[in-house]
């Protein structure tokens, strides 16, 4: 690093990735993450030097993912299957590797279709084979138990591969399968789908969910038909067609009119389209499906985004810190990122302004790393008009070291706001 570097306070590469690998090794993946992107920046950095430190940045969100499968497994084994949807949803969106990423999704289908809420993943070394097949298989019907053990070994295994995260070969074991039971198939076409849908051919997925449906009884199939519906649903809507994914989605809702997954995800649609009025209608039916005393956060977060959309206030203030509430009584602060800097706006809006600086100072010390700046600024201009100097410049200092080296308008402005607060 040249002369000029060292006086203003540039690191270079070297210095930087020493510092990532330090966080690495002591576990704190978070930082490390950053600080291994932030040497990716460096000016005297290689190409080479910039594509291992990513590799690295990325093997540390793999980390970060793999510990909220790991609690989610525990939230799961204490019936908290809630918070568990919640550490997985974060381990989805942060898991890197394709490996990792199916085992997430092989743990939320688990969860979600699952009504004894057993554990995710029963680790290979502690039950054998038979055993870890009907761990999978605890949900399923009589006519899907009694199909399946028609196919014998085959289907086993085939279903114990993708389990495992052997997508390529499970879903060709089931694919030759097919070839042989096609005429008589019909649970069979499910796990096709399911297969297919892991591998990324979403056509050929969504023709293998229809046959299923196409071959079952009017009365059968309630959890496998409704898993069917919701990805045919969630294919058609990736596709931008969501006339037809709130088609599905009204299927699923006869289907099975009291379980409040297809109200969720056909309310978060809609808010999606602009449709919020149409939204909070939807939500509210699916709250009203619930016992009375169940939690449901997912539905209150989703209502209250709803709510706020549809200018309503109150209501959205009243379902957005339910969720706050059912997060903190458990001892859990990361709270989920859009629904809390929503409800911090209305209270800020409000003039509560104590109240949104709470929010914000949570989140700062979540895992959004995204926004992790965006968040201390709020805090700190918060704080700062509510006379709190001292955490107000906290939160500041705290900003200008997320702020990328690079960003130098932006390190600009921080400053200026921290020479604004008085000392």
């Amino acid at each position: 690093m040249g002369l000029f570097g060292k006086l203003l306070g540039r690191k270079g590469f070297d210095e930087l990735k020493a510092e990532a690998d330090r966080l690495m090794e002591a576990g704190e993946h978070g930082a490390a993450k950053l600080a291994y992107e932030k040497a990716s920046d460096a000016k005297d950095a290689t190409a080479e030097q910039r594509d291992a430190v990513l590799a690295q940045a990325a093997t540390c969100c793999d980390a970060i993912a793999a510990a909220r499968l790991s609690e989610a497994q525990r939230l799961l084994a204490e019936d908290e299957l809630d918070l568990a949807m919640s550490e997985l949803d974060h381990a989805l969106h942060t898991a890197v590797s394709e490996t990792l990423q199916e085992r997430v999704r092989v743990a939320i289908d688990n969860a979600q279709r699952s009504e004894l809420h057993e554990q995710l993943e029963v680790p290979s070394e502690q039950l054998d084979r038979e055993a870890r097949y009907e761990t999978l298989g605890g949900h399923w019907e009589f006519q899907q138990h009694a199909e399946y053990a028609s196919y014998g070994d085959a289907l086993k295994d085939a279903l114990l591969m993708l389990h495992d995260g052997q997508i390529e070969t499970g879903h060709q074991a089931l694919e030759a399968l097919l070839e042989t039971a096609r005429e008589n198939a019909c649970y069979l076409w499910f796990e096709v789908a399911r297969a297919r849908l892991s591998a990324g051919e979403d056509a050929h997925a969504a023709e293998a969910f229809k046959a299923f449906l196409a071959r079952l009884g009017p009365d059968e199939g309630s959890e496998a038909r409704l898993a069917a519906l919701m990805s045919l649903a969630a294919l058609r809507h990736e596709a931008d067609d969501v006339e037809g994914a709130l088609a599905y989605y009204q299927d699923a809702l006869e289907a099975m009119p009291e379980d409040p997954r297809t109200y969720l995800a056909m309310g978060s649609v809609l808010r999606l389209q602009g449709l919020a009025e149409e939204a909070v209608d939807i939500l509210t039916s699916g709250l009203a499906v619930l016992d009375e005393g169940q939690a449901h956060f997912r539905l209150w977060h989703e209502s209250g985004l709803a709510h706020a959309d549809a200018g309503h206030d109150d209501q959205a203030i009243h379902y957005l810190e339910q969720v706050v509430e059912f997060f903190a009584t458990r001892q859990q602060f990361d709270l989920p990122p859009e629904g809390t800097s929503r409800l911090a706006e209305l209270h800020e809006r409000r003039g509560n302004l104590a109240r949104a600086a709470d929010l914000y100072r949570m989140l700062s010390a979540g895992s959004d790393v995204a926004h992790l700046l965006i968040y201390h600024r709020h805090a700190a201009r918060l704080l700062a008009a509510l006379g709190q100097s001292a955490e107000a410049r906290k939160m500041l200092v705290r900003a200008r070291e997320l702020v990328p080296e690079e960003a130098v308008e932006l390190a600009a402005e921080i400053d200026s706001e921290l020479a604004q607060v008085p000392q």
